[in-house]
């Protein structure tokens, strides 16, 4: 058996478990069991800042994920299994805030930083938005 090469992989053979020349349903009974897996799980709609949009977009464009929905899902994955396993989340944080102490980029004062967040307020108040970016074109092999 070869290893999925990432999350986005492993849950993408999950899905695919029934080809579609091998299923034996109508699609009443598609809508049905959709239905039921719906009732059962949860679905909502998310916000991402610009730099994690940017991330999203770019592992999406290089198909690590075909979906915003699929990374999300490996996202909350991975959060269930850090639960399993304090010591390595407390672990991760010390790492995190280790790296940020060791940042070598010099510190910006809090004036400076809240001085560009008015400014970007009144100039996003002044302004037309722009239209979204929008999702990149999924990969197909070929």
């Amino acid at each position: 058996m070869t290893m999925p090469r990432s999350n986005g992989d492993r849950i993408r053979k999950r899905t695919n478990w029934v080809s579609r020349s091998a299923r034996k349903f109508t699609r009443a009974e598609e809508r049905r069991i959709r239905g039921h897996i719906l009732a059962r799980g949860m679905a909502f709609r998310i916000f991402l800042p610009e730099d994690l949009a940017n991330w999203l977009r770019k592992m999406i464009s290089s198909g690590i994920f075909q979906t915003p929905a699929e990374a999300a899902f490996v996202a909350f994955q991975d959060l269930r299994e850090l639960d399993r396993h304090p010591e390595v989340r407390k672990a991760l944080l010390k790492a995190m805030l280790t790296a940020a102490v060791n940042d070598p980029r010099p510190a910006i004062p809090a004036e400076k930083v809240f001085a560009r967040l008015r400014a970007q307020t009144l100039r996003y108040a002044r302004t037309k938005p722009p239209r979204p970016k929008p999702l990149p074109s999924r990969r197909t092999a070929g």
